[in-house]
C-alpha cells in the first residue's frame, strides 16, 4: 500500500490490508519507519526493538539492567542514531535517550521547575526542537481515565529551555504537526476527542480548537 501526504478525506484501512512484519516484541507502544526500511519499536523492559526484514527482532535494553523500572511509551530517532524515548514511569517521567550499547542518559526531567510526570510521547521537529506530552498529573494514573479531568499538557525543551505550551488537556497522548506546519494536532484520550492548536513562532501555540468529538467506546490513542 502507497500512503501520500497529506491523506485523502476518504482514506480507510481494511483488515485485508495488514500483515504482521514481526513478533516476540514486547509492548511495542510506538513504531518509527526508518529511511532504510527497518523499524524501531518501543521496549516495555525499558529500551527499543530493531526489525528487519527477514530477521528476528534485536533488543536493545538498559545496560546493567532496568532498575529505574523504565518504561518507554513514545520513542524518537536522534540525529546520533539513539533512540529518545518519554518514560511512562509509576512516579516519575522525563525524555530520556538510550543508546545502541543500551546506556541510558536523562535529558529533561524537570518543567517550570518542578519534576516531569509520567511522560507519554516525544518527537524532535524540523528546528530540533524537542516536543513532549504528559498525560496526567493525577496520581495514579486511571483516575484520570473520565472525562472529568483535564491535566496534562505538551512541553518542549530548545534553546530557550523547559516549558509548557498548552495545559489543561484532557489526557494527552500523542501529537502530530501538519504538513503545511500552521497546527499542532493532540489526541485527548479520555475527553475523546481531537484537538488542534495554531503553531506560532517561538514556538508557541495558540488557542485550542476540537476538530472531532468522540463517543461511546472510541478512545483516540495514537495520531
Amino acid at each position: 500500500m502507497t500512503v501520500s501526504h497529506p491523506l485523502n478525506p476518504d482514506f480507510r484501512l481494511d483488515m485485508s490490508s495488514l500483515r504482521s512484519v514481526a513478533d516476540g516484541l514486547t509492548r511495542p507502544e510506538c513504531v518509527l519507519a526508518l529511511a532504510d526500511g527497518g523499524l524501531v519499536a518501543a521496549h516495555g523492559g525499558g529500551g527499543y526493538s530493531v526489525i528487519r526484514a527477514g530477521e528476528a527482532p534485536r533488543h536493545v535494553l538498559p545496560a546493567g539492567g532496568n532498575p529505574r523500572r523504565y518504561l518507554p511509551n513514545g520513542i524518537a530517532l536522534a540525529p546520533d542514531g539513539s533512540i529518545l524515548f518519554a518514560n511512562l514511569g509509576s512516579e516519575l517521567g522525563g525524555v530520556f535517550r538510550i543508546d545502541r550499547q543500551g546506556e541510558v542518559t536523562p535529558l529533561l526531567e524537570m518543567v517550570e521547575g518542578q519534576p516531569i510526570p509520567p511522560t507519554n510521547f516525544v518527537v524532535v521537529d524540523a528546528q530540533g526542537t524537542l516536543w513532549f506530552t504528559v498525560s496526567t498529573r493525577t496520581r495514579p494514573r486511571d483516575r484520570a481515565w473520565n472525562h472529568r479531568v483535564a491535566d496534562g499538557f505538551i512541553g518542549v525543551q530548545d534553546s530557550r529551555g523547559t516549558r509548557i505550551l498548552a495545559d489543561g488537556i484532557g489526557y494527552t497522548n500523542e501529537i502530530a504537526f501538519s504538513p503545511d506546519g500552521r497546527w499542532v494536532y493532540v489526541n485527548e484520550t479520555y475527553n475523546q476527542r481531537v484537538s488542534r492548536y495554531p503553531l506560532l513562532p517561538g514556538p508557541a501555540l495558540g488557542p485550542k480548537e476540537i476538530v472531532r468529538q468522540l463517543d461511546g467506546a472510541d478512545f483516540p490513542d495514537g495520531i
